[in-house]
């Protein structure tokens, strides 16, 4: 399974970032796949795995983790279309099975962008959760 998140709310708007199978961790610590300047973000924010079959996020943060608005209190199963809420980021979840070719995302140098050298966005706005 490929899973690309759209950036909704925040910076920059309408990126895509694409994670092939593995698992990634997000938050504004120096060893996150994805980082974020902000400090409504916690350091290891939050867990993603993405497997053959299935996309699972676990919430590390102090600070909570949405998704369609709801806050995640166990391992949550991500599906396609969710909204996913980081602190002030909000992130449109889109899956696409793993046959498809990564460059049909449009973001297969992305993806290698964000897990080679972090991906950092700088989002000050800290608005709630749009309506899905």
């Amino acid at each position: 399974m490929i899973l690309q998140l759209l950036i909704i709310r925040g910076q920059p708007p309408g990126k895509k970032i694409v994670f092939g199978i593995g698992d990634f961790s997000l938050g504004r610590g120096p060893d996150c796949h994805v980082r974020f300047n902000t400090d409504v973000i916690s350091r290891q924010h939050c867990l993603i795995r993405v497997d053959p079959v299935q996309v699972i996020l676990r919430d590390t943060s102090m600070n909570g983790t949405l998704v369609n608005g709801i806050p995640v209190a166990e391992d949550c199963q991500l599906a396609d279309r969710d909204l996913l809420q980081i602190g002030p980021v909000v992130f449109q979840v889109e899956l696409f099975p793993e046959e498809m070719p990564i460059s049909e995302t449009n973001s297969s140098a992305f993806f290698r962008e964000v897990v080679n050298n972090s991906y950092e966005t700088d989002d000050k706005e800290a608005d709630s959760l749009p309506p899905k």
